[in-house]
């Protein structure tokens, strides 16, 4: 896509973020919770499994939020985002301000190895010439390796800063500030719901969040074209991020309810200021202008064919290199 072409479409788009949407989303989030809570507490196996069921998309819906905030989608003041994506940090395991600065760096390189935060264990992968024995198993087995990793990571982000960054004084106290808000909302939640905050309690719905987040992720960019950054070719601009990015598109009303669009992912790294939303609308103005430039696939079929593959012909392949 050209940029005039992209800035003809942007045009066409509504960046405004009306508080009244953001409260009826935060609502409707909250009444899933209050709701897998209570059949948590009814005590019986079926409402024990519905109620796993149902942690594990709060959990989930609760990380989109998180991202929506990150991007200050859901306020027009800064301050509001991040305390809205504070609180919901505290239900996706997620240190906000890690998250924000590392998935900050994502889209300003998004697709490139060396520079995308998020391609760090790519290169590393890239460096051994290898996928490790236990991601091979996690891939074939559906095991989410990566997602655990991440989240794992992020917690551990301050002090990558430190010994990385040291300069880098701003992230480094507000990552640790994220990672200590977690630590005690835990702490706290522990105090005052003992019988409640367990472990048979939560943790089938937190591996089973795990296991979707890796489904719906996954495809955005595993397999997709990608480029080394050279001072010639830094980045890429807005208008290219189709390149490397695939949008998954789920049938009915799918996509808003399990995944709060975050599947529109191409539209999301176009307009990464565009609420969650109003990215079906992007989704109807980008689709027909690129045409076979448009990367997509529809519900889970990227994932039943490309968990048939070797984990590493997926990541290791130059076939996609971007020139």
């Amino acid at each position: 896509m050209e940029k005039e072409e992209y800035l003809e479409i942007k045009k066409q788009l509504s960046f405004e973020k009306p508080v009244i949407l953001t409260l009826v989303t935060m609502a409707v989030q909250l009444s899933l919770l209050a709701l897998a809570i209570a059949l948590l507490l009814q005590g019986t196996a079926l409402t024990y499994l519905l109620s796993q069921l149902l942690f594990a998309l709060y959990f989930f819906h609760a990380f989109a939020m998180l991202h929506e905030a990150g991007h200050g989608n859901l306020h027009k003041k800064r301050l509001v985002n991040w305390v809205v994506g504070h609180f919901f940090s505290v239900f996706c395991f997620i240190p906000f301000f890690s998250w924000q600065h590392m998935h900050q760096g994502h889209h300003v390189y998004a697709g490139s190895i060396n520079k995308d935060p998020g391609s760090r264990t790519l290169r590393k992968i890239r460096q051994l010439g290898k996928v490790p024995k236990l991601y091979q198993i996690g891939w074939k087995l559906w095991v989410p390796m990566p997602a655990i990793a991440q989240h794992v990571m992020l917690w551990f982000y301050p002090l990558r800063i430190w010994r990385e960054e040291p300069e880098n004084k701003r992230t480094l106290y507000q990552s640790f500030f994220s990672v200590c808000f977690l630590v005690l909302a835990y702490l706290l939640l522990f105090q005052l719901f003992p019988e409640v905050v367990t472990a048979q309690n939560f943790l089938p719905a937190i591996l089973l969040y795990f296991v979707l987040t890796e489904i719906i992720n996954a495809p955005h960019h595993v397999g997709m074209p990608h480029f080394y950054s050279t001072p010639e070719k830094d980045r890429l601009r807005l208008w290219e991020q189709n390149l490397p990015t695939r949008s998954c598109h789920y049938y009915g009303v799918l996509s808003e309810i399990v995944t709060l669009n975050f599947s529109l992912h191409t539209e999301h790294h176009f307009f990464p200021t565009l609420p969650w939303y109003r990215l079906k609308k992007a989704r109807d103005l980008i689709k027909p202008r690129l045409g076979k430039s448009y990367n997509e696939v529809g519900d889970f079929s990227w994932n039943w064919r490309t968990r048939k593959v070797a984990a590493g012909k997926v990541v290791l392949s130059d076939d996609a290199l971007l020139g």
